[in-house]
């Protein structure tokens, strides 16, 4: 089989085109997810995030759970199987670490959350 990597907003496009008439005619199964732990302080969260979230998803997920981590004061890191970490800005930089992550076989994908400086 060959795999063709697109652009991430052309992959969710041809997903909801395919996805919406199956839901329509409950046909639908569930998306598929990835499973997420955060770490803030000495606290680990774990929950499932829908490939199609984009970081909004992502925060709405923390600020649940964590209720005095905001989105002004603090950033999320993704923390890769090298133990290297990088800032999740954006869509592009969540689907960018949930598609590194699934590569390398990492599972749950790790996360931290700290201060932002």
């Amino acid at each position: 089989m060959i795999y063709l990597i697109l652009d991430n907003q052309y992959i969710i496009h041809v997903f909801q085109l395919n996805y919406n008439p199956l839901q329509a005619e409950n046909l639908a199964t569930k998306p598929m997810a990835k499973v997420i732990k955060v770490q803030y302080n000495n606290e680990i969260i774990k929950f499932s995030l829908p490939l199609m979230s984009g970081i909004t998803d992502l925060w709405a997920e923390v600020t649940r759970r964590f209720k005095k981590v905001n989105q002004n004061a603090f950033r999320i890191k993704y923390i890769d199987s090298n133990r290297n970490s990088f800032h999740i800005l954006s869509d592009d930089g969540l689907w960018e670490c949930i598609a590194n992550a699934s590569s390398n076989g990492m599972m749950p994908i790790k996360m931290i959350i700290e201060r932002a400086t």
